[in-house]
C-alpha cells in the first residue's frame, strides 16, 4: 500500500474505515471498470495492463512523495473489499481547487439505489476532506450532459452549475457537451 508522505494528507484517513489508499492490486479492478465505462469517461480507448502499470509507477507513485501532489486517489471499501475509487485530480494548490474523481464498480454504478448511496457517501467525505483538511476553496467536476442521474445528485450534494461546454469533446464522431459544477468552502 503506498501512502502520501505529505503529513496533512496523512491523517486524512486517520478516522476512516470505508476509504483507504490504493494498492497495487487495486489498480487492475481499476483499469477494468474503467475500459467498461469508457462512455461516461473522457477516456476513450482501453487501458491495457502495460499503460496501467506505467501510469501506477510514472504518475500515482510520483504523487505520493511530493508536499504538493496534483491528485490525492482513495479507494473506496466495503468490508476491506474494493468498490470504487476518488479523489482530487488536476489539483490547484496555488488557486486551491480541485476537480473531483468518482468511479464504481460496474455492477454498482449500473444499480441507481446502490450509486446514489455510496454516491452521496463518497461525496460528503470527500466535501470534508477538500474543504476541512485540505483547506480548498472549490472543488469541481464535469460531467456528459446525457448523464441526467449523475447531474441530478450532484446538485442534490450541495453542487452548483457554473458552466456549459457545448461540443467540447468527440466520441466515437459525436460531439458530447459537459456541464460544469463546483461547490465552495470557506476562504481562509
Amino acid at each position: 500500500m503506498l501512502k502520501y508522505r505529505s503529513k496533512l494528507i496523512q491523517n486524512i484517513l486517520k478516522n476512516e474505515n470505508d476509504y483507504s489508499w490504493l494498492t497495487a492490486k487495486d489498480f487492475e479492478f481499476i483499469r477494468l471498470w474503467r475500459n467498461q465505462q469508457k462512455k461516461i469517461l473522457r477516456q476513450d480507448n482501453n487501458i491495457n495492463k502495460k499503460d496501467q502499470r506505467k501510469y501506477f509507477i510514472n504518475f500515482y507513485k510520483k504523487n505520493c512523495i511530493i508536499k504538493e501532489p496534483s491528485c490525492i486517489i482513495f479507494a473506496i471499501k466495503v468490508k476491506n473489499k474494493l468498490i470504487g475509487y476518488g479523489g482530487l485530480v488536476n489539483i490547484s494548490w496555488q488557486n486551491k481547487r480541485g476537480e473531483v474523481s468518482f468511479l464504481l464498480n460496474t455492477s454498482i454504478a449500473n444499480n441507481k439505489k446502490n450509486y446514489e448511496f455510496y454516491f452521496k457517501s463518497f461525496f460528503s467525505f470527500i466535501s470534508k476532506v477538500s474543504f476541512k483538511n485540505l483547506k480548498l476553496n472549490k472543488i469541481f467536476t464535469e460531467t456528459f450532459i446525457f448523464r441526467k442521474n449523475h447531474i441530478k445528485l450532484l446538485e442534490k450534494v450541495g453542487f452548483k452549475r457554473e458552466g456549459f461546454l457545448k461540443n467540447h469533446y468527440y466520441k466515437k464522431n459525436k460531439k458530447i457537451s459537459t456541464i460544469l459544477h463546483a461547490k465552495f468552502g470557506k476562504i481562509k
